[in-house]
């Protein structure tokens, strides 16, 4: 079965005409059925709008099929994807699918005259729609117009027609006004002409002429009188007689004049749409960024042949970078490139949520192995449907894994990708996490076939570029005078570039693309047309460069009754999402039957008025700027309950859905409801611990937590919140102020005397401890912890409290009890099937036999711990196991391949940023390269190790690297000050851990001082603090 673009599996054919084959279609990227036309047409024969003689054809045609893809209309087909076959460039467009539809002579046979009428008025409606978007249909006939089961008519194919001389049968001809048989353009008197014969062949069952011969017909179309004795004098009859006459000039000049009379046949009045000049200018050229853009074409270029790149483009809102992405996407679409998109969201966005669209696409040509698509499906729930395969979840990891691992499956299937593709990034400013994925794919698409290209607003976010280092930034500035008058002559023609409307725009606008094309919509709008601007006198000034008067300008043009609902539509988001603004609708109106044609109805109306857009099938708001000042007009008030109502709509189209989490806390925070904000916080404090994220955790808890503060209705919550604040610390490793928050929480689930909430704050007090060396309240909270657990039945907790207490028992060399509660850990997490702790106890087996200097048993659990840390691609777990796999290969004299395995291990902790780890790594490291007499390197290693293991507040592996520059100094002469540092250590409770690090290194400064100056400068040491000793050496260096 044939499948065009990886996407679209071609079902069967539907039918040909002049210009292409229909074909049924699935569209396997959203799963709908659609219908695909190929435009098999000659390209010399082809008759577009946007067409000229200097335009490359598929240029030209691409920006037509976009501009019909803009188009949404509840008449008018709807244009859903275009683009080039990658197999043969051959160009296509897919529409709605519509189910067994008659053409409308077939669908008016059945009906009286009123019945006809309003089939007649549907098609009219199409036409106005179009006209005032500058499109002219070019071909309407009866097979492009087309009444749906439901009844509604739909009009399509228009903006494209072939050339009649080209394709020269009757079936074309005969809807063909005299103007253009005889040469002249096609214009919106040429479609009312059109529309004139299907409407006499609705009301009478035959054409106005004979159409068996193609030269007579052409003959007659010109020349001959209609005959319009089938027709009586009636309003009708002269309504479809002023359609057919031959000269354009005495048909009706508009769409709106002909509703008009049709409404008046009906006894109903006709209210005009406001018309807008919105072809022109949301079609505005392209201009002013020449050398952007020539940077990027040589970008496209390289990436075709295999070297990629990824770019940065910044500026302030409104500047132009959409237009400057819309450009490069146009011309890569153009040469059979996969383009693919992804987009920032403000409200509430998920997790890598500029990632998902991409990924959805690129499953459709790179099929990912059973591992990927485990992961992938946490952030594509139908990957199944898209690789056509079962897929199972895999279980989820513990912290930052749980990133890592997702972030390691993305790049892997971008790094597999052999199509040259344009992966379009757009409001970067909007996300977080997903930035660690750019950072390492834009430097690896140097061996692809990839050009990234992201933008992002600087005013909003102007320290961005730093952290997306790998990509180069190029920053756009408003246009320049030049820039203008081009920008200006290309919508308003001759008249754009006299001077004082040039000097209006400069003056008004000082090059921001969004105000200028708002500038000249303003004018339009008072000198009557686009053309006529140069001829009225100028005001001296269009509005104060106010966003808040362009949106009053265009809500203006809306009925007051429309406002409400586009008021809740820019609180939820500048993509609309039909579902939940139609349950919003309902809501409001409970009596009304059909709030879904309502809606469509309202989404016309505010296309016309251009604040509402169609990009990729979907309505936005037409600038993300327009939508933000109509939030900020909202009272205080009306602004909280507009984002409750919105909270609610999302509750009930979408109950219990994870998806929108993160959204329904943005919209209960702003709602000013705090108990539903603190359920929602909560929630998602879980989701970011869990994968991981631990900066947006504590901003997202840090935020609820202050909210929630002395409130009574509010304190199981606040327990919650202060327990997942504390644990997000602790990994971040701020030990001291996650103890604090942890006390906290304990302290109110005593009082709630909730066993399961104090058995987990004793846990991770326990671990706390550990970390800070106070191994004593580490053994007091980890026995309370695990007491109670089993009190409450928590097998969770049960297993993290034995795990732990299984560390504290190795340390304190009791070496029984640790075993014990090793296994005791070990036998819960695999009833749980919880591989990632079972991985993480074997290695925590293996420690414990290390300590005992069982070397072979200790590599055997942390070798069975590696293999699954590697299935979870879990990759502090892998570091862990081959760091101590290293320590021992140092220990049995095997350096080399401890150097390898060390580094390693710290090369995937730097990827993961895991600071605390990595610096226990790092003194590894620097022990083996003293082995390998390499001093300088070692030093560099240890006090890396240092600083890291201090700025996290890790005592432990602050100690540990403590004695690796006590080490050092030995080797650089001066045991004295290693002496003073080693008593400094031997005299911390938290050392008794390191007894054999402190023997080797006695022993080593033994060879270097004598007996009783050892112990002398030893025991001055032991007047030190480690914060002086570790600030002192910090100020050295």
């Amino acid at each position: 079965m044939t499948v065009i673009n990886n996407r679209y599996r071609i079902i069967h054919r539907l039918g040909s005409g002049g210009m292409g084959i229909v074909y049924q279609a699935l569209d396997r990227l959203t799963g709908q059925q659609v219908a695909l036309k190929q435009v098999t047409v000659n390209s010399d024969d082809l008759i577009f709008n946007s067409r000229t003689t200097e335009d490359d054809f598929r240029l030209a045609l691409t920006r037509e099929f976009k501009m019909m893809a803009s188009l949404r209309h509840p008449n008018i087909i709807s244009v859903l994807d275009y683009g080039f076959s990658s197999a043969d460039f051959q160009p296509f467009y897919t529409m709605t699918l519509l189910e067994n539809p008659q053409d409308i002579r077939q669908a008016a046979n059945e009906l009286e005259t009123s019945g006809k009428i309003a089939l007649l008025i549907q098609a009219a409606e199409a036409l106005a729609y179009l006209h005032r978007r500058g499109v002219i249909h070019r071909d309407l006939k009866p097979d492009n117009v087309l009444v749906a089961s439901d009844g509604l008519v739909k009009v399509l194919d228009f903006g494209l027609a072939v050339n009649h001389e080209a394709f020269n049968t009757a079936g074309t001809l005969a809807y063909m006004p005299p103007e253009v048989l005889n040469g002249s353009p096609a214009t919106t008197a040429s479609d009312l002409y059109a529309l004139g014969v299907i409407a006499y062949e609705m009301f009478t069952g035959e054409h106005p002429f004979v159409t068996d011969r193609a030269s007579k017909l052409v003959h007659d179309i010109m020349q001959a009188p209609v005959d319009f004795k089938a027709l009586d004098d009636s309003p009708l009859g002269q309504i479809i007689q002023r359609l057919l006459q031959k000269n354009p000039i005495d048909r009706y000049q508009n769409v709106e004049e002909l509703l008009h009379d049709l409404y008046a046949v009906l006894g109903e009045t006709y209210v005009q749409s406001s018309a807008v000049r919105e072809s022109f200018l949301q079609a505005a050229a392209f201009v002013g960024r020449d050398g952007e853009l020539k940077l990027l074409m040589d970008a496209l270029t390289r990436s075709m042949r295999g070297v990629g790149s990824a770019w940065l483009i910044g500026g302030e809102a409104g500047v132009g970078k959409s237009r400057l992405l819309d450009e490069i996407r146009t011309r890569a679409l153009v040469q059979g490139i996969q383009v693919m998109r992804g987009v920032g969201i403000a409200e509430g966005g998920l997790p890598y949520q500029i990632w998902r669209e991409p990924l959805r696409s690129i499953l459709l040509s790179t099929l990912p192995d059973d591992w990927e698509a485990g992961v992938l499906k946490a952030i594509v729930p139908d990957i199944s449907t898209l690789i056509e395969r079962d897929v199972v979840e895999l279980p989820p990891l513990e912290g930052e894994a749980q990133s890592q691992r997702l972030e390691a499956a993305i790049i892997s299937l971008f790094q597999r990708q052999e199509q040259p593709t344009l992966l379009i990034l757009e409001d970067l400013h909007w996300t977080f996490e997903s930035l660690r994925v750019l950072q390492i794919l834009s430097k690896l698409v140097e061996r692809l076939p990839i050009l990234i290209v992201a933008s992002y607003r600087d005013d909003e976010r102007p320290e961005l570029p730093a952290e997306v280092s790998n990509m180069r930034h190029i920053k756009l500035k408003r246009l320049d005078e030049s820039s203008i008058a081009a920008l200006s002559r290309a919508i308003l023609g001759e008249s754009g570039v006299q001077p004082h409307v040039l000097e209006l725009l400069q003056r008004e606008t000082e090059g921001n693309v969004f105000f200028l094309v708002e500038v000249v919509r303003t004018l339009a709008e008072e000198a009557g047309s686009l053309d006529t601007i140069g001829n009225i006198t100028l005001p001296p000034s269009v509005f104060s460069g106010s966003v808040r008067e362009i949106v009053l300008r265009r809500l203006s043009r809306l009925p007051q009754t429309d406002l409400p609902l586009l008021r809740y539509a820019a609180v939820a988001g500048r993509w609309l999402d039909l579902s939940l603004l139609t349950h919003i609708l309902e809501t409001m109106h409970p009596a009304e039957n059909n709030s879904y044609t309502a809606l469509l109805e309202w989404l016309v109306r505010c296309g016309d008025a251009a604040v509402l857009d169609v990009r990729d099938d979907q309505w936005r708001f037409a600038h993300d700027r327009l939508r933000e000042a109509i939030i900020q007009e909202m009272p205080e008030s009306d602004r909280k309950h507009a984002h409750h109502v919105v909270a609610q709509a999302i509750e009930a189209v979408y109950p219990g859905d994870e998806a929108y989490l993160l959204t329904l806390l943005e919209h209960w925070y702003q709602a000013g409801d705090v108990v539903k904000e603190a359920t929602y916080a909560i929630r998602a404090g879980e989701r970011f611990y869990d994968a991981g994220m631990y900066p947006q955790a504590r901003a997202t808890l840090e935020r609820t937590l202050e909210r929630v503060k002395g409130r009574e209705d509010t304190q199981e919550a606040r327990m919650k919140l202060l327990f997942l604040l504390g644990n997000t610390l602790k990994m971040q490793g701020e030990h001291l102020k996650a103890k604090g928050y942890l006390t906290a929480s304990l302290s109110i689930a005593r009082a709630r005397k909730d066993l399961n909430a104090i058995s987990r704050a004793l846990g991770g007090l326990s671990n706390i401890a550990y970390y800070m060396g106070d191994i004593d309240a580490a053994w007091k909270h980890g026995r309370e912890s695990l007491s109670l657990a089993r009190v409450a039945g928590d097998l969770h907790q049960i297993g993290v409290s034995s795990s732990g207490l299984g560390i504290v028992a190795t340390v304190s060399g009791d070496f029984r009890a640790a075993k014990d509660y090793f296994e005791d850990s070990l036998l819960i997490y695999r009833e749980m099937q919880d591989v990632y702790r079972v991985a993480n106890t074997l290695s925590q087996m293996g420690a414990l036999h290390h300590y005992q200097g069982q070397y072979d048993v200790a590599r055997d659990y942390y070798t069975d711990s590696l293999n699954l840390a590697r299935q979870l691609n879990h990759r502090s777990l892998i570091a862990l196991n081959l760091s101590n796999i290293a320590e021992i290969q140092y220990l049995q004299c095997h350096h080399e391949a401890a150097l390898q395995g060390a580094t390693e291990a710290a090369s995937l902790l730097r990827e993961s940023q895991n600071n605390t780890m990595l610096a226990q790594v790092l003194y590894l490291l620097a022990t083996i390269k003293l082995k390998l007499n390499a001093i300088d390197e070692a030093r560099a290693h240890v006090l890396e190790g240092l600083r890291l293991a201090h700025e996290n507040g890790a005592t432990i592996i602050t100690l540990l690297n403590m004695l690796g520059m006590s080490k050092i100094k030995v080797y650089e002469g001066d045991p004295t000050k290693a002496a003073n540092w080693l008593g400094m250590v031997k005299k911390h409770p938290a050392s008794r851990q390191f007894n054999s690090e402190i023997q080797e290194l006695s022993n080593l400064l033994g060879q270097h001082l004598d007996a009783e100056t050892l112990q002398a400068e030893i025991e001055y040491g032991e007047l030190l603090s480690l914060e002086s000793v570790a600030q002192s050496i910090f100020d050295l260096e």
